[in-house]
């Protein structure tokens, strides 16, 4: 009860300095509530205050939990630019997040954009935002987005009793295209890696992560094993068919896929890694290129 009246306390205190204050369990996105009575939770999600219908890409909500550190970043609604400070608490062993958000369209920094449309400055916030989780080399999402999205992915899909795979790929032969033609090319490849599968994906429900060096792990919501499979081989027949080209070189590549279904006996994050992980090296040990599920 203590430690519920403390966080009750830190918000009603937060309340005089930001425009709104909630409690998150970022875990499901949940908003939840503190009465003296008890815990509720809300039956919208914190992201439906930014009329998304899924997690902010950019959750500094999650990443606070996880991390046990402070974070702010910059959200826009209704031509209105919004800071959002998330702050973990921790009461007698009950994690949550404090969210407090502030209009700042107002402010000095806004002011002084002086004749910056409100479409550029909507923009900028978004590829801000898009930096945080974005890998510089390939515009995949980075290693913080996977380890934010990916338990949220599992546990939304659960919850609904949808499916969810994953796959971990990984470039065949990727050290050798370096020692034989230089970073600068294995560079490039990884780019138009990266590019093929953002290609072959659906946007609205499909991600993908680099994972690794030359590793890639693609997630596939809302779908069963078998679509999930055929996608995949979809994006390795690309990659095998695929003309890369740098300068004058012309150079083959094919890749290896590992993919795991989640299941009631794989039904967390590593689980779900370490059976594709498993499934990829099968499929390195067969005579690559190719798909192991």
């Amino acid at each position: 009860m203590e430690n519920r009246c403390n966080v009750l306390s830190e918000c009603e205190l937060l309340k005089d300095l930001f425009d709104k204050v909630r409690v998150i369990n970022p875990l499901n996105n949940e908003i939840v509530d503190l009465p003296h009575e008890g815990v509720t939770v809300s039956k919208s999600k914190c992201y439906n205050i930014w009329k998304r219908k899924s997690m902010c890409e950019n959750c500094i909500s999650i990443r606070a939990f996880n991390e046990n550190k402070t974070f702010i970043k910059v959200e826009y609604k209704d031509a209105r630019i919004y800071s959002v400070t998330a702050t973990p608490t921790n009461k007698n062993g009950e994690r949550y997040v404090i969210e407090c958000i502030k209009d700042i369209t107002e402010s000095m920094l806004i002011d002084e954009m002086g004749s910056i449309s409100i479409d550029d400055i909507y923009n900028k916030i978004k590829k801000l935002n898009e930096l945080v989780i974005t890998d510089e080399l390939t515009g995949c999402y980075n290693r913080r987005y996977l380890n934010e999205r990916l338990p949220l992915e599992i546990s939304e899909s659960q919850e609904n009793g949808e499916g969810l795979s994953i796959v971990v790929m990984d470039i065949d032969n990727f050290k050798n295209i370096n020692d034989k033609y230089s970073h600068q090319v294995g560079d490039y490849v990884l780019k138009e890696i990266g590019k093929i599968i953002r290609d072959n994906i659906r946007k609205e429900y499909d991600w993908v992560s680099r994972f690794g060096g030359e590793e890639f792990l693609i997630a596939f919501k809302n779908i069963d094993n078998e679509n999930a499979l055929r996608s995949t081989e979809r994006i390795r027949k690309t990659i095998e068919a695929y003309k890369f080209i740098y300068n004058d070189l012309d150079i083959n590549v094919t890749a290896s896929f590992g993919v795991v279904e989640l299941s009631d006996e794989i039904n967390e994050m590593n689980a779900l890694i370490a059976a594709a992980d498993k499934n990829l090296y099968k499929a390195k040990e067969l005579g690559k290129n190719m798909i192991i599920k």
